[in-house]
């Protein structure tokens, strides 16, 4: 019995000494058990209308689930399947206040990029000359020296839309010879 006592009385000396020193230290309080406010948030890509409110309510409820703060809305389209809720259609509208109200039902954070595409560089106001660019690459071998007075094969086009920017002609080093 002498054994029992000895062995709870220093579970209850630990315990003690334990909770005394607990951090009063707001900072650290604050970074071991961050506020809402602290937590991260996560770009969230409705895909090209590709959305069910149960789908919505699945992605808000894993975000809550694995500690997230919020998240961000950005519609994205490129390469991917339409799906059957257009971009500011009813239903889109419909479905998006439904994520609000579940994402305030969750207690997240929500926002939105201001138009479709990566935070104004999409939209039917941006035109293809003004959009998002990518550089092509064409090649033509000469045998030379000679005189070159010949058009050069165009890239690859994107939506139409296709502007050089420079012609680079280099000599190539002569290939070595197979034994």
């Amino acid at each position: 019995m002498k054994l029992f006592r000895l062995f709870l009385g220093s579970a209850w000396f630990s315990a003690v000494l334990t909770a005394s020193a607990a951090s009063t230290d707001p900072l650290e309080t604050g970074f071991l058990n961050p506020p809402d406010s602290a937590r991260p948030q996560t770009w969230w890509h409705w895909m090209n209308g590709n959305l069910t409110k149960e789908g919505l309510t699945a992605d808000l409820e894993a975000m809550k689930q694995i500690g997230l703060g919020g998240a961000t809305i950005v519609n994205v389209d490129c390469g991917i399947p339409r799906g059957s809720v257009p971009f500011m259609s009813p239903e889109w509208r419909e479905d998006f206040k439904f994520a609000v109200q579940e994402a305030n039902r969750l207690g997240l954070e929500l926002c939105v990029e201001n138009c479709a595409g990566w935070s104004s560089s999409g939209g039917p106001w941006n035109t293809v000359t003004n959009a998002m660019q990518r550089v092509t690459t064409s090649e033509m071998r000469v045998t030379g020296p000679t005189n070159f007075n010949a058009a050069l094969p165009q890239p690859h086009t994107a939506l139409g839309f296709y502007r050089d920017i420079a012609v680079l002609a280099f000599p190539c080093p002569r290939a070595k010879a197979r034994a």
